[in-house]
């Protein structure tokens, strides 16, 4: 057991053989900490060398784009109506659309009393205010306003037409007279709605002239780990020991009787 102790105690050899590889393991993982927090500087580095904000006027042209915006419009202005506790359904007012149509399209305002979408933002309203007091969805925003752009006399398809009217009778309790009414206002609103949206902001544009992205790689070294291995050998006590005693004491018997009678012959 001393001897066991000996070998694997923290003061031995082999102990701190184990602590110092156990130190070793630390400080690899420092440093694959620190290389992976260089690499991620260096990504977010590139990032924002990439892009750079501008100011700016962005077009947006052709009647299912503009169905897309005004969807997402109708469908962002639900949610957070819904998310703040309010009701989805309801009016909204002109600057309000112009800014949830440049949150759309990606453009910050640049300040001061000037909407962001100012061209044709009086139809823009009308289509949003009268989508949202109806409590259509985006998606059915979306479709109105590419099947009155893409029909030839500029008119709904008559199974949406019936869909909008059950729905519109459904939700508000109104007569079919009144929804029809409705529909018709909508489809009225989205047949003057022009076929592209102006917004004048800032906004985020690729940097050109940047240079090649260089990936950093991280190598990360396999996790080492040292299993000592002691062997005890213990000398096992003889089975004869007995018989080796009993010869011993008969040999010794032996000599004193040899020395009596050299003693006596003297």
């Amino acid at each position: 057991s001393d001897a066991l102790s000996a070998s694997t105690g923290s003061h031995s050899p082999l102990g701190a053989m184990v602590e110092q590889e156990s130190k070793g393991d630390l400080s690899r993982f420092d440093q694959v900490a620190g290389r992976l927090e260089q690499s991620a500087e260096a990504l977010a580095k590139v990032a924002r060398l990439q892009m750079q904000v501008m100011l700016g006027q962005l077009k947006v042209s052709g009647g299912g784009d503009v169905a897309g915006v005004m969807g997402d419009v109708v469908r962002q202005t639900q949610a957070d109506r819904v998310q703040n506790g309010q009701p989805a359904a309801g009016g909204i007012d002109h600057l309000t659309v112009a800014d949830r149509m440049a949150q759309v399209l990606g453009i910050m305002p640049v300040g001061g009393d000037k909407p962001t979408v100012q061209e044709n933002l009086p139809r823009f309203g009308l289509f949003a205010d009268q989508a949202l007091r109806m409590g259509i969805s985006g998606t059915q925003a979306e479709q109105v306003v590419r099947e009155v752009k893409s029909s030839p006399d500029g008119s709904l398809s008559e199974p949406t037409r019936t869909a909008l009217v059950e729905q519109v009778v459904a939700d508000q309790h109104v007569s079919y007279g009144t929804a029809r009414e409705e529909v018709n206002r909508l489809e009225h609103s989205a047949q003057m709605l022009p076929n592209e949206i102006t917004a004048f902001g800032m906004m985020a544009v690729p940097q050109t002239g940047v240079q090649p992205i260089v990936q950093p790689q991280v190598n990360v070294e396999p996790d080492i780990r040292i299993e000592p291995q002691v062997d005890v050998t213990v000398a096992a006590p003889q089975e004869d020991g007995d018989a080796v005693y009993t010869e011993a004491m008969h040999k010794q018997a032996a000599l004193g009787g040899s020395g009596s009678v050299i003693g006596g012959s003297s």
